[in-house]
């Protein structure tokens, strides 16, 4: 099994949307990137106010296709468009820096002009340029530097285990739809519980596989199963943190427990210590593993957001 990555690349436009998709994959993502060519990063004219937001925030990180090789790419998708036959007539713009070398050739094959949109635009059949965008950005996750993952709001067309994450997530991200995106919330949010991120992250992959790994026939099955078991164990969480902040305050301090005893607390008297420390150390762990129980990133969006 390929490992876990970290960061996801975002396709197929240049600004992601404001939505709750985009709320949950900022939160369930160490970083999220976007490929946008160097000339609309200048002009800054077709960024949206919320893409320009995330970026100044770090959130949404820039790719720029002339950073790196892709004559790869370029020749595999050189074939598949020699052999592209459209459904329909819809077109989309791409930007040329996307297209890069293929601009020529794909021109001759009378798969890409200028038409309403002016240089450095072009527009192209929308379900061929899916391909494309999709194409490129498999081919960008295989660089070991970028550790992403690729992700896409247009699901219809998508693969397989990217609908069936969705639909998990759909059950193990506990945020609302929303119209706004608070970046500062999001900002302090991740930082405060970047720890638990990678855990969280991980077991959501586990349920993911689990459900990929059936058979046709069983996998609604076992994604019900998936659902209901990730919502008990939720449930057996907050009642676990729940319960230990009911406590006195006495038995939430958390003293240190020494190899020796002296000086002011130590009263000559070992045995004491031990005992004291003792009597309040087993339900303070347990409390404290709880609270960094992977899930608590769940139970924390919960109170948050």
């Amino acid at each position: 099994m390929n490992k876990m990555k970290n960061n996801a690349l975002y396709y197929p436009y240049i600004n992601p949307p404001k939505s709750k998709w985009l709320l949950e994959k900022l939160l369930y993502w160490d970083s999220i990137s976007s490929i946008i060519p160097s000339q609309v990063e200048a002009s800054k004219d077709e960024l949206e106010p919320l893409t320009k937001d995330l970026i100044s925030a770090g959130l949404l990180k820039l790719i720029k296709p002339f950073d790196y090789n892709l004559s790869i790419f370029q020749s595999r998708f050189l074939e598949v468009a020699k052999n592209f036959t459209p459904s329909s007539i819809t077109k989309t713009r791409i930007h040329i820096e996307k297209i890069g070398n293929l601009s020529y050739d794909l021109t001759e094959l009378g798969l890409l002009k200028h038409g309403e949109y002016s240089y450095p635009w072009f527009k192209m059949n929308s379900e061929l340029a899916f391909i494309f965008m999709k194409m490129l950005v498999e081919e960008l996750s295989k660089i070991p530097d970028l550790n992403a993952t690729t992700i896409t709001d247009s699901l219809p067309q998508n693969i397989e285990k990217e609908r069936i994450r969705e639909d998990v997530l759909s059950f193990c991200m506990p945020l609302p739809n929303v119209d706004k995106i608070s970046i500062d919330k999001i900002l302090k949010f991740k930082e405060k519980h970047a720890p638990l991120i990678i855990g969280y992250r991980n077991r959501i992959e586990e349920i993911t596989l689990n459900i990929i790994n059936q058979d046709e026939k069983t996998r609604k099955d076992r994604f019900e199963l998936e659902k209901s078991k990730f919502k008990e164990e939720i449930k057996e969480l907050n009642e676990a943190i729940s319960s230990s902040w009911k406590k006195p305050l006495i038995e939430r301090i958390i003293i240190p427990i020494v190899s020796t005893v002296g000086g002011y607390f130590g009263g000559g008297y070992i045995g004491g210590a031990i005992g004291f420390t003792a009597s309040i150390g087993s339900p303070l762990i347990d409390s404290f593993n709880k609270e960094k129980h992977p899930l608590s990133y769940y139970t924390s969006m919960e109170r948050t957001f």
